[in-house]
This record gives C-alpha cells, structure tokens and sequence, in this order.
C-alpha cells in the first residue's frame, strides 16, 4: 500500500510504499518498525505540485482555496504556462479557478509536465552537485 500524509504550507508532508512482500511486511512489525519499504518527503513547492496536478485530474484549478491552502496564486506561480494554454484554447482562467477544457482535458500528463518543468530543472541541478562516495 502507498501512504500519503500531506503537509501544509510550510511542511511538504510525506509518502511511504509499504513493503511489497508480505514476510518483509510482518517482519518489520515483528522488529517494533514501521512497515515501509521506502519513502519521500516532499518540500513545500513539491506539494503544491502534488495538490495541483491532483486538481487537474478533477479539470479545475480552485484558485481561491489553493490561496488559502498556500498563500499563493496558482496562476502567478505558473502565469507562463497558464497563458500558452488559454492561447491554445486548452483552458480558461478567471478570478475564482483555471479550467480545462477542449483538448486540454486530453493532456492532462502534458499539462502537468509543463507546469513541473522548473522544479525539474532544480532537483536536477541540486542532483548533480550531490557527490556520491562509493
């Protein structure tokens, strides 16, 4: 099983995959221990990510609560994206949410590799300054 805690504002929360075998599972309970296989912790800009793109699988963007959950304005976080997808017609943004619709209802995993594209570039630049000792 997977478990997701998720976090607030400031704590990007975590999730935890359970071991897949059954044996490593009960051992680990035997041992006093926490039956997880592995897990990730999120930084605060990773859940947003998480709580976006889980927003458009639904198709809308709440902007308001995502300004209350954050502090943030969906749209100015991404105001780039935003406005090459209006232009495509792929969705539509006013005050209150940012919608998909026409195609974009088709891209969702499109939509949301574009709107992950700097978070990438910065676990990609914070990875290749990590020495690794072997």
């Amino acid at each position: 099983g997977v478990s997701d805690f998720g976090g607030t504002g400031e704590h990007g929360g975590w999730t935890y995959v359970n071991h897949r075998r059954v044996k490593d599972y009960f051992a680990a309970l035997d041992r006093g221990e926490f039956p997880v296989e592995r897990g990730f912790a999120r930084a605060p800009e990773d859940l947003r990510l998480h709580e976006l793109f889980r927003n458009l699988q639904g198709m809308r963007v709440d902007r308001m609560q995502y300004r209350q959950r954050f502090g943030n304005d969906v749209y100015a976080e991404h105001e780039a994206a935003w406005l090459e997808l209006a232009e495509r017609g792929w969705c539509t943004v006013s005050p209150d949410a940012i919608e998909l619709h026409g195609d974009g209802v088709y891209y969702v995993p499109l939509i949301q590799a574009l709107l992950s594209q700097a978070r990438l570039a910065d676990l990609r630049s914070s990875a290749s300054s990590v020495a690794i000792a072997i």
